[in-house]
């Protein structure tokens, strides 16, 4: 019997769909939802949903488990310069959401509008040696010299490793603020930062494929609340609460 897509039923096809929808939410409760910055820009919608069918990463207290997208690990990341900021040029992997902060007098990525980067594996496994950028959203940006960056409570050490529980079960994020087209999420774990493209951005398209003019915070858009852990309220990063999706 052929059953190719063309030779199917509607209610072979209905079935087909039902059942490839439930794998890919098995996959996606395994290792967490897929992310894409090329997907992001090139639907519609007042929301993202992720190829299993759930709406995630919204712009407000709720949280998305983030898988690692393989490609970028392995075979590496396609950056494009968004802006500058403190002294820093901004960065975005143009698949999976990876930023990367340099100096402005970096004599080599600091002066480049796109450029490819394979992961620094070294980093991964002893650690970044950060040096700190900023105070923001009651929390503190860190940067390693390899590009990577960080946002979480102050500390005395200058060296970030990464938690093991975040290599094998991926990241937990939410959502921090808009910039230069974007939404930034940082994963509750690590202080890992991912951003993506937002959606009715104050650019009207993704800066990172044109549009902008990369004139550093000038379309930030702040969330109206502090991300950092309050005397008077639980831990934010550190809640185990979940947000169940829409379906």
């Amino acid at each position: 019997m052929d059953t190719t897509p063309a030779t199917l039923t509607a209610d072979q096809r209905t079935v087909l769909g039902a059942w490839r929808r439930r794998y890919l939410r098995m996959v996606c409760a395994l290792f967490g939802h897929q992310v894409s910055n090329r997907v992001f820009n090139s639907t519609r919608g007042p929301s993202k949903r992720c190829r299993c069918g759930v709406e995630y990463l919204a712009e407000n207290d709720s949280e998305t488990r983030i898988s690692h997208t393989v490609s970028c690990f392995l075979n590496g990341h396609r950056y494009t310069r968004v802006g500058m900021r403190h002294r820093h040029h901004e960065y975005v992997c143009l698949e999976c959401g990876h930023p990367l902060l340099f100096k402005a007098d970096d004599g080599f990525h600091g002066q480049r509008q796109t450029f490819s980067k394979r992961v620094r594996y070294l980093c991964n496994l002893l650690g970044h040696q950060v040096h700190q950028v900023r105070e923001r959203n009651g929390l503190t940006e860190y940067a390693c010299h390899c590009g990577h960056s960080f946002l979480k409570p102050a500390q005395n050490s200058s060296r970030i490793k990464h938690p093991v529980r975040c290599l094998f079960a991926g990241h937990y994020v939410r959502f921090v603020e808009r910039r230069e087209g974007y939404a930034e999420f940082l994963c509750r774990h690590c202080g890992h930062t991912f951003c993506f493209v937002a959606r009715n951005s104050c650019h009207g398209q993704s800066f990172l494929y044109g549009s902008g003019d990369g004139g550093g915070d000038s379309c930030r858009e702040l969330v109206p609340h502090s991300i950092a852990p309050q005397p008077d309220k639980p831990r934010h990063l550190l809640s185990p609460t979940t947000t169940k999706p829409a379906q």
